[in-house]
């Protein structure tokens, strides 16, 4: 499994690679191309469903990682990243630990679409008194777009590894790696 992984990884670094000197982001153009890897240490949603009873919201339990919680957890990785040259954040960010979605019907099928549906407002306004069930179902890497969007970091679009739990349930995974790219992915 592992393999496999690392050989994803190589290809997706080696064909971003390729766009980004398309782009002119290395070689002799000066310009430098940033990559970070950020472990974010158990990125949930707060859909409420999740492999393990720490990242379920448990109604007036304030300490239960809900919606505050996670906002909590979005700042963090927005204050690091903002640490990055120039106050812009990487180009590529490799994530771990980010929660597999065990609410795929809530999916975010097209970026682009999310962020304008959802430009008057915030990931904070939307996690506290703008929070609805629908709300609730998005991926966690959303809830990370949309707060870096808010806060400057703009332009990022995923890459998703396994995204689901094994249907026959072989496995605890209950995490899934994914990569923000501000250059175009290449599938």
């Amino acid at each position: 499994m592992a393999r496999i992984f690392f050989r994803s990884f190589l290809v997706l670094v080696l064909l971003t690679t390729a766009k980004a000197e398309e782009a002119g982001l290395s070689g002799s153009s000066g310009k430098e191309l940033v990559v970070l890897t950020y472990n974010v240490e158990n990125l949930f949603d707060v859909d409420r469903v999740a492999k393990f009873d720490d990242y379920v919201e448990i109604p007036d339990d304030p300490n239960s990682y809900g919606p505050l919680k996670l906002l909590g957890k979005l700042r963090g990785i927005g204050k690091v990243l903002q640490a990055i040259p120039g106050g812009q954040g990487p180009e590529i960010l490799l994530l771990n630990e980010i929660e597999i979605d065990f609410t795929p019907e809530s999916k975010v099928e097209n970026y682009d679409e999310f962020l304008t549906k959802h430009a008057g407002t915030t990931a904070e306004k939307m996690l506290t008194t703008e929070l609805t069930d629908e709300l609730r179902g998005l991926p966690a890497e959303a809830w990370l777009i949309k707060h870096l969007e808010d806060i400057g970091l703009k332009g990022y679009r995923p890459a998703v590894g396994r995204d689901y739990p094994d249907p026959a349930g072989r496995d605890n995974i209950a995490q899934k790696n994914v990569v923000l790219s501000r250059l175009q992915i290449l599938s």
